[in-house]
């Protein structure tokens, strides 16, 4: 079941509020996650992140393994009305970067409507692999995946980059908040990550 409301602002609070209790419990109770709102063709759109002014700014990790990374997160959202004189949302793009500086080294991408015919899921890597003599540059191939969620890169975050997440209970908060999103957000079905 997706995300309905009455208003496409209840739609997109809902989700907001769901992404940034997420965050604030997790990994940054001091950022404000937030929607740059605009209005396209009769739609109310909204792009979600961590925002200081017009500008999508990252949220600073101290890894255990690599130093400092700045972690980007952005989702472009649509209320669209359903004729039943309500709303539905709908999710036209992300983009979960990491970053050294200036430099992606790991970009989770989705696209409803891919401008060209890459994946509409797909990640890239900051990297090149060799194999059979001939070389791979990763940053620029876009290799399929499936639906990433934040709580899968919160999980990677602190399981492979050693972030120290704000809570102990970690693991139990990301599998509360996994099946609420499945359960309340969406017709997939919930699979814990045991």
């Amino acid at each position: 079941m997706p995300i309905t409301g009455r208003t496409a602002k209840a739609c997109l609070d809902a989700f907001r509020d769901h992404v940034a209790g997420l965050f604030a419990d997790l990994l940054n109770n001091r950022m404000r996650l937030a929607f740059e709102r605009t209005t396209v063709a009769g739609v109310e759109r909204a792009t979600l992140g961590f925002l200081q002014g017009d500008d999508l700014v990252p949220i600073r990790l101290d890894t255990a393994k690599h130093g400092a990374l700045d972690l980007y997160v952005s989702q472009e959202l649509a209320a669209v009305e359903d004729g039943k004189k309500s709303f539905r949302l709908e999710t036209w793009a992300y983009a979960y970067r990491l970053h050294v500086g200036d430099e992606p080294v790991i970009r989770w991408e989705y696209e409803r409507r891919p401008k060209n015919r890459y994946p509409r899921h797909h990640v890239q890597i900051h990297a090149t692999a060799e194999a059979g003599g001939t070389s791979f540059d990763l940053k620029h191939l876009h290799t399929p995946t499936g639906w990433v969620t934040f709580e899968e890169v919160l999980r990677f975050v602190f399981e492979d980059l050693g972030v120290t997440p704000l809570r102990d209970d970690w693991e139990s908060r990301l599998e509360t908040s996994e099946r609420q999103f499945y359960e309340a957000f969406t017709s997939k079905r919930f699979h814990p990550q045991k």
